[in-house]
């Protein structure tokens, strides 16, 4: 996941230089590598599940919590990376990774699911209510806008299929539409600073 959680697009550059020889043998040469890369994805299935509740939180007990949630959230945010440099290459997802892809986004939406149950059904140090909300509804805007990726698949295909029939529309490759208006650098940089004061360490946003 790259520096403020961004998702790559399909450039312009690639519907205008697509009908080059050069370009095409790029964009096969792109697709064999990334073809390679798709056969080597393991998608990690340790997501946070607590079955605490009705309990008065301890600060060490919810940062161990926050720290293995937001690192869940970063290993299967890699897999994600992997699935769209794959398919902004022009790879066709075969059933399996089809398959893959939606067992990705939904350990996401467990990850996400569980957590929210878990601060909301437990009572959270007054110290970190309000950062402890703001982290929750970053990581849960961040998502609801990966789901769409999944959503978006069949329409790259056919938007695929166009271009190597000679068919280039530009609307076939505007897969994502913007950010929810919470998931932004403003909003990454307090979550960051939280974090390294409470000495919480993840990878979410090393990517």
């Amino acid at each position: 996941m790259k520096k403020g959680c961004t998702i790559c697009f399909v450039g312009l550059g690639l519907l205008f230089s697509a009908c080059s020889q050069d370009s095409e043998t790029h964009l096969a040469n792109n697709e064999i590598e990334e073809r390679i890369h798709l056969e080597e994805i393991v998608v990690p299935t340790d997501i946070f599940i607590s079955d605490t509740v009705a309990t008065e939180l301890t600060e060490d007990e919810l940062n161990a919590s926050i720290e293995f949630y937001l690192n869940a959230c970063g290993d299967l945010y890699a897999v994600m990376d992997q699935f769209e440099n794959a398919t902004d290459s022009g790879v066709l997802l075969t059933e399996e990774e089809t398959k893959l892809l939606a067992e990705t986004l939904t350990l996401l939406y467990d990850n996400d699911k569980n957590f929210s149950a878990y601060i909301g059904e437990n009572t959270v140090p007054a110290s970190y209510e309000e950062n402890v909300e703001l982290i929750q509804q970053y990581v849960t805007g961040l998502n609801q806008f990966l789901y769409h990726f999944d959503e978006k698949i069949g329409r790259f295909e056919d938007a695929v299929e166009n271009l190597i029939g000679g068919v280039i529309r530009l609307e076939d490759f505007m897969l994502v539409g913007d950010l929810p208006s919470n998931v932004n650098g403003k909003a990454q940089q307090k979550i960051e600073n939280f974090l390294k004061e409470k000495g919480i360490s993840t990878h979410l946003f090393d990517q």
